[in-house]
């Protein structure tokens, strides 16, 4: 696949150092290199931050739908489109792994993918995006002020690169992963290239409560 673009990096950069300013400990966070142990779930937790939040969006059928009605599973929230050509469908993919390794407590565990392009992302043009991944994950679109209040809940950032066509462009945005608990309270976010395995570990430990 092509690299990320440019501003990609930049927005990601940028949602870190708002968390770390915040009060946030994610600064720690690295990748497992020679002689240093690897990211704990410690290093991702976010839940002493004034991050998240309910919302209500579009899903694919055309039916409106707060956060809130997935009360009782651990939901997984990603900010993307659907003519992203990189990390977005990787993290489709990345979402189907997850699911699959979670088992008998598959059915608890939902991914949810906002849309950051309501220009192009009708839920018609959603529910055809979902059919190229597994059907457990479930995709939401709105007004774009309707996603600018969700985005800001979670501290997304998101720009059109620039294009001479209306309709072929393609947005830079934040690729974090943002895991909430059952009661709807933001717990973890993290990088796009996390472990599966350690992703799962956070939802098997939010399902225990």
């Amino acid at each position: 696949m092509n690299a990320p673009p440019r501003r990609l990096v930049i927005c990601i950069g940028a949602v870190l150092a708002g968390l770390i300013l915040g009060g946030g400990g994610l600064g720690q966070a690295q990748p497992a290199k020679k002689g240093r142990p690897a990211p704990t779930l410690a290093d991702y937790d976010v839940s002493h931050l004034k991050l998240g939040g309910d919302f209500t969006l579009t899903n694919q059928d055309g039916k409106p739908t707060p956060l809130k009605a997935y009360r009782g599973r651990v939901v997984v929230l990603f900010f993307g489109y659907t003519y992203c050509p990189d990390i977005c469908p990787v993290t489709m993919v990345k979402m189907d792994r997850v699911r699959k390794a979670l088992e008998r407590q598959a059915a608890k565990f939902q991914p949810i993918l906002v849309s950051i392009d309501p220009q192009r992302d009708t839920p018609a043009r959603l529910k055809a995006y979902l059919a190229n991944f597994d059907r457990g994950t479930v995709a939401l679109t709105g007004k774009p002020a309707e996603v600018k209040r969700a985005t800001d809940l979670y501290r997304v950032r998101y720009e059109r690169e620039e294009s001479q066509s209306p309709t072929e462009y393609l947005m830079a945005h934040t690729a974090y992963l943002y895991m909430v608990d059952g009661t709807g309270k933001l717990r973890y976010v993290f990088p796009p290239d996390v472990d599966d395995g350690l992703l799962a570990a956070a939802a098997r430990l939010l399902l225990r409560y």
